[in-house]
């Protein structure tokens, strides 16, 4: 990022894609935590683990929940 003033204006030139990079990573984030909640309620209900019963749980697309598989599996092994 780079920050010029001229005259009475200050100018701001950013590289193309670190808002971008920012926005996809809170989504990731966000995502992530749906999981752990999601998990976390299904423990609580004590319900079995299925990938449909966690779609349910947290309104996420199944595909989304296949994509994170294998940090599900690791917050499983936590919990």
């Amino acid at each position: 990022m780079i920050k010029i003033k001229l005259f009475s204006y200050k100018i701001t030139i950013e590289k193309e894609g670190e808002k971008q990079k920012k926005a996809t990573q809170a989504k990731v984030n966000a995502t992530m935590q749906k999981i752990k909640q999601g998990l976390e309620n299904l423990q609580e209900k004590n319900i079995k683990y299925s990938e449909y019963k966690l779609q349910k749980e947290t309104k996420l697309s199944i595909n989304t929940i296949k994509k994170y598989r294998s940090y599900i599996q690791d917050l499983q092994k936590q919990i």
